[in-house]
């Protein structure tokens, strides 16, 4: 160790004229540090070089939560609307006044169970996706979800 530090010092000197190593030379560069700022460049002292200060507010370390009170209520509303429009669908499906107008989706009420909470689980796992890199869009898969529900269960009530 001692002998790689005397090598260092050694490389160093020869590279300096006066015995002193050289001073880092500033880069033409110009570096964001923060998000969505601009950063404020102050001119230097007519060495063509100016500096970069950071306009960014100091970091406080406290997050928003994720899993907030309209989050639970999005992934409510559309959970509560997929089971009440698989339901429905059953109940006129079983009084033979309709059928399932979605090719794909099975007849039976486990099948519709299961194909309804994977649509749910998928759209909560997008929201929350979407929420934690902080999307302002976080709540439209569960609105989608909501709204097709939502047809689906007023056709059910039509129905009845």
């Amino acid at each position: 160790m001692i002998v790689l530090g005397a090598h260092a010092c050694v490389a160093q000197e020869s590279s300096s004229q006066d015995g002193l190593p050289q001073a880092p030379q500033a880069q033409p560069q110009m570096m964001l540090t923060a998000r969505n700022s601009a950063p404020n460049i102050v001119p230097g002292g007519g060495n063509g070089y100016a500096m970069v200060v950071n306009n960014a507010p100091p970091a406080t370390g406290k997050r928003s939560r994720v899993i907030d009170g309209k989050f639970l209520l999005a992934t409510g509303l559309h959970l509560g609307t997929a089971l009440l429009d698989v339901e429905l669908t059953q109940s006129c499906i079983a009084s033979h006044q309709c059928r399932e107008g979605n090719p794909i989706m099975p007849s039976s009420q486990a099948g519709q169970f299961a194909v309804s909470l994977g649509i749910v689980a998928y759209g909560t796992g997008v929201g929350y996706w979407l929420k934690k890199h902080g999307s302002r869009m976080w709540w439209l898969p569960d609105v989608a979800g909501i709204a097709t529900h939502t047809a689906g269960a007023a056709t059910g009530f039509a129905h009845q």
